[in-house]
């Protein structure tokens, strides 16, 4: 069998282990492939260019599967382009969150990537691999999109996996988990990551999510989940971890029946709430059960902007479970600003409610708001889109500035979307209402 080369695309410190790539080793190696694991985010052997340093990183296998998100995807699609040069006979797949949403996209402008998997990736992955070794094309892989003979074949979505118990628990063995650790600090998220059901039903207007997982949320059994969680710790020693469902908490029962079988392991774990999903009885519960760290996407402090992104909460429901969350966890509220259709005072009651929330000892985080394709918002306002090089410094946190992949951003900007931002009347003057603040005071 083929030796496939899994990487982590990510440009920033290595923060949490590859929980996805870790899920594609396991069921490759079941059926009998020999796979490496990478992480990009742990190589500290860098030089000036990254481009070239991640060639040389995903090294020389047969078929290399890159996983990365919308905000690294330009540089991963240069290096993919010095990769194709260096070794023409590499199948180069793309997958994850970023080049899930523009695949068509992705394959159409750029010939030196093979293919791109759209959505849930073990199921495809795993026949494209098979298919590679019997030199058999792609033309029935669900869930794909690829390139055969100079045509873009974009094939039938592929069926949601339904029962998760069913996919093995991902290869822990492939990390170190140390190294994970070292960059930790206290508050931090987790780097252990568990996922106990994937999919969201909600449709905030700003987000992309379905685009990847769908808006059924599948869940796994609490059994499945707790053998999980006991092979962490005896195993691998890992007592503490994040539960990274984007909707943990959609149902109350489950969350206490987890709460309830996990009580006594004496674990450490965070996750995402929802406002408007949260109550006294389930707190009580999840701190019990060693939940530490909350982190709540109240999004705006105003209703206006709460009621156009579809979030289902109003400010004051948000306050007041934020609020009440600090008695049982370290709790997280993320913000974002720069919708299309936000005035000055729409964001002059975010920082109202931010400056209240930080008195209460409640973590503050606030981002401008990255265009994601397949989201509502871009759909509606895509032709908005500005690109400017000093915000992008200011406030995308870039990794670093590489001239060859900001024009990549500037050629394509409906495959990079999330290099740009929202143009509206208001933007420079909340620009200057952040760069007077800097943070809540």
């Amino acid at each position: 069998m083929s030796e496939i080369g899994l990487i982590h695309g990510w440009f920033n410190t290595g923060n949490h282990i590859p929980l996805g790539l870790l899920y594609l080793s396991s069921i490759l190696e079941e059926h009998g492939f020999h796979v490496d694991v990478k992480d990009y985010a742990l190589n500290n052997s860098r030089t000036e260019s990254v481009v070239e340093d991640f060639v040389q990183f995903c090294g020389g296998y047969p078929v290399a599967g890159i996983s990365t998100v919308n905000f690294f995807l330009p540089y991963v699609v240069l290096a993919c382009q010095q990769l194709k040069k260096e070794n023409p006979e590499c199948t180069i797949v793309l997958g994850g969150p970023g080049p899930s949403g523009v695949a068509v996209e992705l394959v159409s402008a750029f010939p030196w990537i093979d293919a791109v998997v759209v959505g849930e990736g073990e199921k495809t992955f795993l026949q494209v691999a098979e298919y590679r070794e019997r030199e058999k094309d792609f033309s029935d892989i669900d869930g794909l999109v690829f390139r055969y003979k100079e045509k873009v074949v974009v094939n039938p979505a592929r069926n949601r996996i339904l029962t998760l118990d069913d996919l093995p628990f991902p290869a822990y063995d492939k990390v170190n988990f140390s190294d994970y650790w070292k960059t930790y600090k206290e508050g931090d998220v987790f780097p252990v990551l568990i996922a106990t059901s994937r999919g969201c039903p909600f449709s905030c207007t700003f987000c992309d999510v379905s685009a990847m997982w769908g808006r059924k949320n599948c869940a796994r059994s609490l059994e499945n989940v707790v053998e999980e969680t006991a092979l962490l710790k005896e195993r691998y020693g890992q007592d503490k971890f994040q539960i990274i469902d984007d909707t943990f908490v959609l149902n109350e029962k489950r969350v206490k029946e987890f709460c309830q079988k996990i009580k006594d392991m004496n674990v450490q774990w965070s996750c995402f709430g929802r406002i408007n999903l949260m109550s006294e009885e389930l707190m009580e519960a999840m701190h019990s059960a060693g939940c530490i760290r909350i982190f709540y996407g109240l999004e705006s402090g105003s209703d206006k902007i709460l009621r156009l992104i579809r979030k289902d909460i109003s400010s004051k429901q948000a306050e007041k479970v934020a609020v009440s969350s600090t008695q049982y966890f370290h709790v997280v509220a993320s913000f974002i600003w720069g919708y299309p259709y936000e005035s000055t005072v729409d964001f002059l009651k975010t920082w109202k409610l931010i400056n209240t929330l930080s008195t209460q000892g409640i973590e503050i985080l606030l981002n401008l708001l990255q265009p994601l394709p397949n989201s509502a918002i871009y759909t509606a306002y895509k032709d908005r889109l500005w690109f400017s090089l000093n915000v992008l410094k200011k406030y995308f946190q870039l990794p670093f500035v590489d001239d060859n992949a900001i024009n990549l951003v500037k050629q394509h900007p409906y495959i990079f979307p999330s290099f740009y931002h929202y143009r509206s009347r208001y933007l420079e003057s909340n620009l200057r209402i952040v760069e007077s603040q800097n943070k809540p005071e």
